[in-house]
């Protein structure tokens, strides 16, 4: 089990070197590699194997490779959204509970992290395949999941500055 997860680090890394250094048809590779073993290791809704897909939608989308990236972000939102409403199910109605657990708060954190990362992403896909008339929608999405963190009694700040820098860096209204 170490060894697999001293191999999957290695991969990360090396896969966003590469993507760093523009060179993605390889960083693809490696992080497919990374997520095949990241799926042995962890459930497939865990936080390792869900970012490590939305790196390979990235890079699909830096191929112009718009479709499969697109599958893998809806996939990876679907996912995201499932663990996200259990919690609002099982929370909305006792926030103190939520508020009184710091692991509970830190895997929401994580979740919604997760989920608004992934959407923002597929916002970032319709813009770069030019299907603007979608971008509010996610943005809306987005929002909405916020505003009900926010009624939790969450702390939303880093996640609203990721909807911000979306909207501020593509031109869209705040």
């Amino acid at each position: 089990m170490e060894n697999c997860v001293q191999l999957l680090t290695y991969l990360f890394l090396i896969h966003r070197f590469l993507f760093a250094n523009q060179r993605q048809t390889e960083a693809l590779v490696y992080a497919q590699r990374a997520y095949e073993i990241a799926s042995q290791i962890y459930p497939s809704d865990h936080a390792n194997c869900l970012n490590l897909l939305i790196d390979i939608s990235v890079i699909y989308a830096d191929l112009n490779v718009f479709t499969e990236s697109q599958r893998i972000l809806e996939q990876v939102i679907q996912t995201s959204q499932t663990k996200y409403q259990f919690f609002i199910d099982n929370y909305s109605n006792d926030n103190e509970l939520l508020k009184s657990n710091v692991s509970k708060q830190r895997e929401m954190h994580e979740i919604v992290y997760t989920l608004i990362h992934s959407i923002l992403q597929l916002a970032v896909v319709n813009v770069m395949s030019k299907k603007l008339e979608f971008v509010n929608q996610l943005l809306l999405q987005a929002d909405h999941i916020i505003n009900q963190i926010d009624q939790l009694g969450l702390k939303v700040s880093t996640h609203r500055k990721l909807i911000n820098d979306f909207k501020m860096e593509h031109h869209f209204q705040i």
